[in-house]
C-alpha cells in the first residue's frame, strides 16, 4: 500500500515555530486555492507577501477542502470536506482514538499528519467517560458552530503562531469563525439550504456513523417488509385465481 511520505523538515508537536507558510507542507494547506502553491514563483511571492498575493486574502484555505484541492470555478465543491478537518472535529468533540481513522481512505491528502500529535495510537481506547459531544448535549448531530470551531482549531494548529491569538500575521481567527457560521447560516435561496443540509449529513454520517446506519437499518427494514408483504399478496392473489381453475 503507497503511504504519503512524512512532511519535510519534520513538523515537531512541541512546537510551532517551522509551521505556517514557511514550511511547504503547512503553506500549502493554508493557501487559498486562488493560487497555485506547487509553482515555486507563485510560492515564493506568497511568502514575500508581494502586491497581488497575499495569502489572507481568502477563507477558502486548501485544508479545508476534501483532498486538500478546490475548484475556482466551484468554490463550494468540496469545501468543508476535509478529512484533517473531521479528524480535528473528533479530536475535540467525540474522542482522540475516534479520530484515528476519520480520514477515508479515499482521502489522499499530502499531509504526513502534520496536525494530529502524539497523544493517540491505533490500539488506544475509547474512552468511558462522556465525551463533549455528550456534555455539549449535541445529540449525535453535528452543528454548524462546531465545525466552524473546528476550523479555527486546524488553522490555528498550522499557523506558527506559538500562543492562541485573535489575529496572526494578519489572518482574524474570530472571522474566520463567523464566515464558516454564516456558510451554513446566511442562506438565501432554496438550493443553498438543500446543499447545506446535504453538507451536515454528510458531517452526521463520519462523526456520528453508528446512529445514522441505525436509521438507514430502519428505513431498509420498512422497505424490505413492504417488499415482502407485496410479494406473498401476489402470491396469494396467484394461488386463489389457480384455485379457482
Amino acid at each position: 500500500m503507497h503511504e504519503t511520505p512524512p512532511p519535510t523538515p519534520l513538523l515537531n508537536p512541541d512546537s510551532r515555530s517551522n509551521r505556517g507558510i514557511q514550511h511547504d507542507v503547512t503553506g500549502k494547506l493554508l493557501c487559498p486555492i486562488d493560487f497555485d502553491w506547487d509553482d515555486p514563483t507563485i510560492r515564493a511571492r506568497l511568502r514575500n507577501c508581494e502586491d497581488g498575493y497575499d495569502i489572507n486574502s481568502s477563507y477558502f484555505l486548501r485544508c479545508l477542502y476534501q483532498g486538500g484541492t478546490g475548484n475556482i470555478d466551484d468554490i463550494e465543491e468540496g469545501f468543508l470536506k476535509s478529512g484533517l478537518l473531521v479528524k480535528v472535529f473528533k479530536h475535540i468533540f467525540t474522542s482522540p482514538s475516534s479520530a484515528n481513522a476519520s480520514i477515508e481512505a479515499s482521502e489522499n491528502v499530502p499531509i504526513g499528519n502534520p496536525v494530529a500529535g502524539s497523544r493517540t495510537t491505533h490500539n488506544a481506547k475509547r474512552a468511558t467517560r462522556k465525551d463533549v459531544s455528550g456534555c455539549l448535549h449535541m445529540e449525535e448531530k453535528v452543528t454548524a458552530r462546531a465545525i466552524a470551531y473546528a476550523a479555527v482549531q486546524l488553522v490555528f494548529a498550522l499557523s506558527d503562531a506559538p500562543h492562541w491569538t485573535a489575529v496572526h500575521n494578519g489572518f482574524d481567527y474570530r472571522s474566520f469563525y463567523y464566515f464558516v457560521v454564516d456558510f451554513f447560516e446566511a442562506l438565501a435561496d432554496k438550493s443553498s439550504k438543500e446543499r447545506v443540509k446535504a453538507l451536515l449529513s454528510w458531517w452526521n454520517r463520519r462523526v456520528f456513523p453508528t446512529k445514522h446506519l441505525s436509521a438507514s437499518s430502519q428505513s431498509q427494514q420498512v422497505t424490505s417488509n413492504k417488499k415482502l408483504a407485496q410479494q406473498r399478496a401476489a402470491h396469494a392473489a396467484r394461488d386463489r385465481l389457480s384455485g379457482l381453475v
